[in-house]
């Protein structure tokens, strides 16, 4: 994996052309409302997803002068490669090293990962929402879940239209089924897996994940699946709650506990990471310090180690702590 030594940004959000230079381990942004903080945060995500975590239209990256081009050197332990994603408003091209790139090889050379206010508020109250962000770990240890995931969605949707048709008795049917089934023990494995490591790392902190649904009881029956015409089982509906001393967060707990036990499993996953890649993942972190009281601010902030680049809404919060770069947007 790799550190990010420098980004150049042109024609993206608000930036006409700008230029920025990280420190190895963390990087608070600082500047006026509206300036670009979070945008900066964007562009970097982009390199990782392929996608914003703002929005899904990227014509909206662009500003009135065009193309969006974004170009971003990173470190490995082997050398220094250059990155360039550019968008032209119909075509998307990712170079690395002036070669074509896809997707998976952007995402195998830097993973990040995006913390926001928005984000933890969506994880802590959409099944849908912590399932997606669990998945985005799963991918960070092992690229190729990606296409593991999109082939199980394409199962699906198979499986779902010959519920719609009510072709069931067939050959066909049975051979979706198969594939199906398959593809749900692997994805289910692998989330299994993932907290059960994460679970053994956040031993003694208070915090826990606990997988739930459909997936962990097995196969629905085949004829209520005919009736409502969709498949009534699989990863794709189950969730993930966060435990707090063995209660659901969810429900029992604040904004800012939920802040801070996100943290906590960022930190966990950051060391797993660390254990798997040799170095930690790159953490996006939009207004740290919303929600937390000083004392939190303080462990949240020791749970961030490795390379991270920081928004915080406190004017001056920050300023006498060293080992660290203040760059303005």
């Amino acid at each position: 994996m790799s550190l990010i030594v420098s980004l150049e940004a042109e024609n993206f959000r608000l930036f006409r052309k700008r230029h920025w230079t990280f420190h190895r381990d963390i990087n608070f942004l600082w500047g006026a409302n509206g300036s670009g903080k979070t945008s900066l945060l964007e562009a970097l995500y982009l390199f990782s997803y392929g996608r914003s975590f703002r929005t899904s239209q990227r014509r909206e990256l662009i500003n009135a002068l065009g193309p969006l081009r974004l170009k971003l050197m990173i470190l490995t332990q082997e050398s220094s490669h250059e990155l360039l994603f550019h968008f032209d408003g119909k075509r998307c091209l990712r170079l690395r090293d002036g070669k074509p790139s896809s997707a998976l090889e952007f995402i195998s050379d830097l993973f990040s990962l995006y913390l926001g206010t928005p984000l933890i508020f969506e994880v802590f109250t959409s099944r849908k929402g912590v399932l997606r962000w669990i998945d985005s770990l799963c991918a960070g240890l092992d690229s190729l879940y990606i296409r593991e995931l999109f082939r199980y969605n394409k199962v699906l949707e198979s499986r779902n239209r010959l519920l719609r048709d009510g072709k069931v008795n067939n050959f066909e049917f049975e051979v979706w089924n198969d594939k199906f089934i398959e593809g749900a023990r692997r994805i289910l494995e692998r989330r299994v897996h993932l907290l059960k490591e994460l679970n053994l790392k956040l031993k003694g902190r208070g915090v826990s994940l606990q997988l739930y649904g459909s997936s962990l009881r097995g196969p629905a029956p085949i004829d209520e699946e005919m009736r409502l015409k969709k498949s009534l089982w699989g990863p794709h509906l189950d969730g993930v709650r966060f435990l707090g001393d063995e209660r659901d967060l969810r429900i029992f707990g604040s904004t800012g506990l939920w802040k801070t036990a996100f943290f906590s499993v960022v930190e966990a996953f950051s060391s797993l990471f660390q254990e798997r890649k040799g170095q930690r993942p790159l953490l996006l972190v939009d207004d740290f310090d919303a929600d937390l009281d000083r004392d939190h601010q303080g462990i949240s902030l020791e749970s961030i180690r490795g390379q991270a680049v920081l928004t915080y809404v406190t004017s001056g919060l920050f300023s006498d702590r060293t080992g660290c770069s203040f760059l303005e947007v």
